[in-house]
């Protein structure tokens, strides 16, 4: 009857897989962007759940819409690259932005990419994202104001 109960819990039982680590990361750049520059948009994630890839999202603080960059960030390892990314625009000049470094899922870039073709393609107005996409996992956000 001992073999048996040892059988029974055996090293399948005993092993079961740890409990996944929450995804983190940072924007290392840019260091003192402005409202309407371009800048270079770069970071670090730490357990990137597989599936998802990083995002930059600039929200403008006033009006709460989110702006997507319109491709994922590249990914080598841990680091992740936007390129260059703008911090605004003419219209936004008096207000105040924040960047998003976000994980996205592929049905959360799926909706990203519905919403650049209906501002691109369709002329859609107010082209701002209401919200983030379901999902969504943000990793750093930067406050950039205007620079006087």
């Amino acid at each position: 009857m001992v073999l048996a109960a040892a059988f029974i819990a055996g090293p399948w039982l005993q092993d079961e897989e740890a409990p996944t680590k929450k995804p983190t990361g940072s924007i290392e750049q840019p260091r003192n962007p402005a409202v309407g520059e371009r800048v270079e948009f770069s970071g670090d994630v730490q357990h990137r759940p597989a599936g998802y890839a990083v995002w930059a999202f600039v929200r403008d603080v006033d009006g709460g819409l989110f702006y997507p960059k319109y491709s994922p960030c590249t990914l080598q390892g841990g680091e992740w690259d936007c390129a260059y990314l703008r911090v605004g625009t003419k219209d936004t000049l008096d207000k105040q932005s924040d960047l998003h470094a976000v994980l996205v899922d592929a049905e959360g870039a799926a909706q990203i990419k519905d919403h650049v073709i209906d501002v691109e393609f369709r002329k859609i107005k107010n082209e701002g994202m209401k919200a983030l996409p379901p999902g969504a996992i943000v990793l750093d956000t930067l406050r950039v104001t205007r620079v006087s």
